[in-house]
């Protein structure tokens, strides 16, 4: 049998780096502290958070955790979340939305593609595309953020100028950071 000297120091070597590496990502879930001028959306009905400033205008859009034979609708809406809007103008928008089916995303040619982790762990892609003055993020996480659910996604939308983008871009990037899980586990059985 070959036996490598020294190979217990470089296993435990290794096994203290990913242990210090783990405990990094849980740190910083854990020193996240939602600012003093925030608000949080629960989103109850596909069990998620997301923080924002108390200053942007915002409206609630789909029907949180109704059940269809006490609306009257046949079937439930497809997706439920927050739409943000800057300037009074509709045009300048985010759209943070939990989604019954799989979120997905094509790249386009001059898409950029980066790998984003939220302050709870979430992990998921951040699509961006520039043109002109015109600027679109679609957020997609990943469906192995949800398990036990059989198709129920979580992903955000923001389509604004680039000049309002980076007038708020540092809240933009807290409000995407801070969208979370809620702490009870709903899964498909527990909804109507």
């Amino acid at each position: 049998m070959l036996r490598v000297k020294h190979s217990r120091p470089i296993l435990l070597l290794l096994f203290i780096c990913l242990c210090i590496s783990g405990c990094q990502e849980n740190e910083s879930a854990k020193s996240y502290t939602k600012p003093g001028n925030y608000i949080t959306h629960d989103n109850s009905r596909f069990n998620f958070s997301v923080d924002f400033p108390d200053t942007w205008e915002y409206t609630i859009d789909g029907i949180e955790n109704y059940k269809p034979e006490d609306t009257g609708l046949p079937e439930e809406l497809p997706q439920a979340g927050v739409k943000i809007t800057f300037d009074n103008d509709p045009e300048q928008r985010i759209f943070v939305y939990g989604q019954n089916g799989t979120i997905t995303w094509d790249a386009r040619e001059n898409t950029v593609l980066e790998d984003i982790t939220t302050v709870s762990g979430l992990k998921g892609k951040t699509y961006t595309d520039v043109s002109d003055n015109k600027l679109e993020i679609y957020i997609v996480f990943d469906d192995n953020n949800f398990p036990g659910y059989r198709s129920r996604s979580i992903g955000g939308i923001i389509r604004m100028n680039k000049d309002v983008y980076d007038r708020n871009k540092d809240d933009i990037e807290l409000m995407i950071k801070s969208i979370r899980l809620n702490n009870k586990a709903v899964t498909d059985k527990d909804m109507p």
